[in-house]
């Protein structure tokens, strides 16, 4: 059965497939072979544009500025600012309802809240249900908030469903949703994408180097500076040869300057490796043995997930949707949000204990494939679509 989905996404300030676009990517493509007809609304082009275009996706450049303001200052300071978006938003909504109206579009779907909220308004004027995904915490992960909270509250409360990617999100501003309009959908990856001559888990923790990644992008919320810390202390401190490669850098910002400097000044430049952005890291990580998740936000963490299909030994931070995705001391290690001396510590007995990190490293990898894969999600979705448009599912 055909359905003509209309999409909002976002994008990225650094026009970087990160996490979420590529979750909404892998989503949309999927689906495409599921009887969905995609139609993509987005802000500007950029690399999703090309991949789209070249999959023969529809896509609309409606030109449109995010609603938010920093969680540090106060909202006045931005009201000026804000109705000057808000009137050139104004276009963006005439644009992508014509697009949506032409392409008889039956539901359309609101990636995430950096997708622009005024998606709600072109449902509305359509008179075409809409699902809004929830993929962040604004405040942890990003350090923001929507300047007229209560105006974007009822746009995302409005939606005949909203799609949480954790419990955690699912818990998040649950005061301000309607009972039974959250489902939770966990993200599913790709898991096509492995590379064949991957490392298995007996194949890990075998140099006497260890090779740790950090993946995501380099801000104070993903905390790089704890894994650059806990690797500082496994040489310092226990004498052990450790490696550690932050993946995702942008060598533009003063956060990550910070951490180079760090680097410089405590001598370990031959330890910490300053790796670019990648826009498929599964292609990088592989023949690392440990993967670590600092963050203080995280709002489900799909390069956990990558960290367990690649065969790596997980740590994470006890925060967000971390410990949710992380079974501690059986498949992956919690440690306290901040506490750099406990990872390192845990570190060091994952490699004097290698036969039981190997057989943790062997669980994360069944449950990844088995639990967070592209086509379990895609179904999930489809499901949704189907009830909301009040059609049984063959």
């Amino acid at each position: 059965m055909v359905i003509n989905v209309g999409y909002f996404v976002e994008t990225p300030v650094a026009h970087n497939l990160t996490g979420g676009s590529r979750s909404f990517l892998e989503l949309i493509l999927r689906l495409k072979n599921d009887g969905v007809v995609p139609f993509v609304v987005v802000s500007e082009k950029w690399k999703l544009t090309d991949i789209l275009k070249k999959n023969g996706i529809k896509f609309c450049v409606a030109k449109s500025f995010r609603p938010f303001v920093s969680v540090e200052k106060p909202v006045f300071l931005f009201r000026i600012r804000y109705l000057v978006k808000q009137f050139f938003n104004y276009f963006a909504y005439l644009k992508a309802k014509k697009f949506f109206k032409e392409n008889k579009v039956e539901i359309i779907h609101i990636n995430s809240q950096f997708a622009g909220i005024y998606g709600a308004r072109v449902a509305k004027k359509l008179h075409t249900p809409y699902v809004y995904h929830i993929r962040e915490f604004l405040d942890k992960g990003f350090g923001l908030r929507f300047f007229n909270e209560k105006k974007a509250f009822r746009a995302i409360d409005g939606a005949n469903k909203i799609i949480a990617i954790s419990t955690s999100i699912e818990k998040y501003r649950a005061d301000i949703h309607s009972p039974g309009k959250v489902v939770k959908i966990y993200n599913g990856l790709n898991f096509s994408g492995l590379p064949k001559n991957e490392k298995k888990a007996g194949d890990k923790f075998l140099s006497p180097c260890v090779n740790m990644c950090i993946v995501g992008r380099v801000c104070e919320f993903k905390r790089q500076l704890d894994a650059i810390k806990a690797t500082e202390l496994l040489f310092k401190k226990y004498q052990i040869e450790a490696k550690l490669h932050i993946i995702g850098c942008e060598c533009n910002d003063e956060y990550e300057k910070s951490l180079r400097r760090y680097v410089e000044d405590n001598g370990l430049c031959d330890m910490v490796n300053f790796v670019p952005f990648l826009n498929d890291p599964l292609s990088k990580i592989q023949d690392f043995d440990i993967g670590l998740i600092c963050s203080e936000g995280e709002a489900f963490g799909r390069a956990t997930i990558e960290y367990f299909a690649s065969n790596l030994l997980v740590f994470g931070a006890n925060s967000g949707a971390t410990p949710e995705l992380i079974n501690n001391n059986e498949d992956g290690y919690l440690f306290e949000l901040g506490d750099y001396e406990e990872l390192a510590l845990l570190i060091k007995e994952s490699i004097e204990n290698p036969e039981h990190s190997r057989e943790m490293i062997a669980r994360g990898y069944m449950k990844a494939l088995s639990l967070y894969s592209l086509e379990k999600t895609a179904k999930e979705v489809l499901k949704l679509y189907n009830d909301i448009l009040g059609r049984s599912q063959k």
